[in-house]
């Protein structure tokens, strides 16, 4: 499914008040969007990855906070919780470690954060949102570090791109977005923005 119609069937199902997937993320931003935006098209040349950011796609780069399925009615509800809930939030400058190509399913391109705020920041949306969300397959831990994820390399790709061990630079996280989930762990448009404080 193209992500317009993916989207277009996220929207219908929030106006049946049915249930549909969402992703809580912050956006990459700056110098280091545009340092994802050139190391994706690295892989993209060298592997067949479907999480590919151009033009005519409604993805982009992101670290998750917490994704899963919205119960029935209850969008509003989380909205509502997450506009009290960011308020009171500061920005943060976020560090990515080096790319690696994810240990031990080698599948994702990632750039791994090891921060204990997004690590407090996802414990905090679980519990705020538990009576909204079904709990998610693969919580955020120190195990399944916050990342970027830049690519995905099918197990018949042939080549690793040259991306590994590549740096991107830090950036301000000054605000958390609400997406329609898709596959691959992508993010597609934006369905809300809420700004957190500066520091």
């Amino acid at each position: 499914m193209k992500d317009a119609e993916q989207l277009a069937n996220s929207l219908y199902q929030l106006k049946k008040k049915e249930e549909f997937d969402i992703n809580i993320n912050i956006p990459v931003a700056g110098k280091a969007y545009d340092e994802c935006i050139a190391l994706n098209k690295i892989i993209k040349e060298t592997n067949n990855s479907p999480v590919f950011f151009n033009a005519d796609r409604l993805i982009f780069p992101h670290i998750t906070l917490k994704m899963g399925t919205v119960n029935r009615g209850c969008f509003e509800n989380i909205l509502n919780k997450l506009d009290g809930f960011t308020g009171g939030t500061e920005a943060i400058e976020l560090t990515l470690q080096p790319v690696i190509l994810k240990e031990p399913a080698k599948k994702y391109y990632f750039g791994e954060i090891d921060e204990q705020r997004l690590l407090d920041l996802s414990n905090d949306l679980d519990k705020l949102l538990s009576g909204d969300m079904k709990a998610p397959r693969f919580p955020l831990s120190q195990d399944n570090l916050h990342h970027v994820t830049l690519g995905y390399k099918y197990p018949d790709d042939p080549e690793i791109a040259p991306v590994i061990g590549k740096m991107i630079s830090a950036f301000t996280a000054d605000r958390i977005q609400v997406s329609v989930m898709g596959k691959f762990g992508v993010c597609i448009g934006v369905l809300k923005t809420f700004y957190l404080k500066n520091k």
